[in-house]
């Protein structure tokens, strides 16, 4: 499966700190899908430590971006995380 980047769609490599800026544009607008595990070029190069990630990225939301967006804004987005091929064996 091949992604690419739209205005609803957003392709990570791997978590930056540039997420929170992602976030935040998408809830100012009407929403989108962060795929974490994604090259530029839309081929997928998985992520390692599916939990540690799903931390950082709650840590992100509750630390850099204010409460008064939740919990209602959040049902516009969505993130989706593409796990390396040796995690489905």
């Amino acid at each position: 499966m091949t992604f690419a980047e739209t205005e609803k769609t957003e392709l990570k490599q791997k978590l930056t700190d540039s997420i929170p800026k992602e976030i935040v544009a998408f809830l100012n607008t009407h929403g989108g899908t962060i795929y974490i595990g994604v090259n530029d070029d839309g081929s997928v190069c998985g992520i390692e430590k599916l939990d540690d990630s799903l931390k950082k990225i709650v840590d992100m939301i509750e630390s850099q971006i204010l409460p008064e967006t939740f919990p209602s804004t959040l049902n516009n987005l969505t993130f989706q995380f593409c796990l390396l091929k040796k995690d489905f064996l």
